[in-house]
Order: structure tokens, then C-alpha cells, then sequence
């Protein structure tokens, strides 16, 4: 009895094939063997000179007349490239926090089950772009979101919840390169 395999590949070459067929052009592949190495757009060094980024943060606030800072981290750590689409790649990131479990640090006393909470941002944003991008979110039963969890604004944060944010502050100096010693 011969060998299913050739048969096998026969088939996958043909639907390869087939499929080819239908598009008229490669143009509209989206695939990183479709761009030539001069049409991919590195997003970020490809190559990062570091591969920690540690970001500290302080926030001030105030809940029902009484203040309290909270002082943490955000860690980024390299973990590759990631291919966006459209001939663009970038830098892959992971976050954690320094101090604490989870990405959201507690704001404040509960309310009605719920719990405010600030969200520092996404490291792709900090590392890549230089952006700060931080949210306020309410965590807890029927917040509003698939996952229970639904981003603040200011008013709605100090209204529902008594909090005000005094101040905050992020450290991008880790992102800037160091002068040679």
C-alpha cells in the first residue's frame, strides 16, 4: 500500500495554490513575507539597548477630606518583537509592578462593592513612544464591563466615589539614554 503523505501534500499545495489564485496581487496580503526588507517599518529599536525600564509613579488623593499617597513602579520588560500588520513591527513589552500583585493599584475605601483603582498604562506606549497614558477604573460587580471593571472620569470619580486626585506624577527619565561617564 503507498504512502498517504505524498497525497497529503499534493492537497495542501493544490488549496495553497487555489488560494493564491483568488488574489490578484499580493498587495493585500497582510503577512510580514509580503514586505520586503526595505518596506517594514521598525517601530522602536529593534535592538533596545535595555530590555528593564522601570517607571516610578506617585499619586496624591483625596477621599471624603482625608489624603493619602500611594508610591510604586511600573516594570517593562522586553519580551521580542511583535509584527502589527502593514509592513510595521515594534517592541513586545510585559508590565508588573514593583510593589503588589496585578497591574491596578487600590485608590481609597470601598463603596458599594466597588473599588476605584489607577491603571498606569501600557508599556508598548511608556517605552516605544514615550507616552503616558494612565486610567482610573472602578473594579467590582456590575461595573459596566465584560470583565467588571469600567474607566472614571474625574467627576464621576469624585461624585460616586469622594475621590479627588491631588496629584500625579510619573518618572520618564529611565526612558531617556544616560550621558556616557
Amino acid at each position: 500500500m503507498p504512502h498517504p503523505f505524498p497525497l497529503r501534500r499534493a492537497a495542501l499545495a493544490l488549496t495553497g495554490a487555489l488560494a493564491l489564485a483568488g488574489c490578484s496581487s499580493f498587495d493585500g496580503l497582510s503577512s510580514p513575507l509580503t514586505c520586503s526588507r526595505n518596506e517594514i517599518r521598525e517601530l522602536g529599536d529593534a535592538t533596545p539597548a535595555q530590555r528593564r525600564y522601570a517607571f516610578p509613579f506617585r499619586i496624591e488623593y483625596e477621599q471624603d477630606g482625608r489624603r493619602a499617597v500611594v508610591e510604586n513602579s511600573l516594570i517593562c520588560a522586553y519580551r521580542g518583537r511583535d509584527y502589527l500588520g502593514d509592513c510595521e513591527s515594534s517592541n513586545r513589552w510585559s508590565a508588573s509592578l514593583a510593589h503588589g500583585r496585578g497591574l491596578q493599584v487600590p485608590l481609597g475605601a470601598m463603596r458599594r462593592d466597588r473599588q476605584v483603582a489607577f491603571d498606569p498604562g501600557d508599556c508598548e506606549l511608556l517605552v516605544n513612544h514615550g507616552q503616558d497614558q494612565p486610567a482610573y477604573l472602578v473594579i467590582g460587580p456590575d461595573a459596566g464591563e465584560a470583565d467588571d471593571a469600567a474607566v472614571l472620569d474625574p467627576l464621576s470619580m469624585r461624585r460616586d466615589y469622594g475621590i479627588r486626585i491631588v496629584d500625579y506624577r510619573i518618572d520618564l527619565s529611565a526612558r531617556r539614554p544616560q550621558a556616557a561617564r
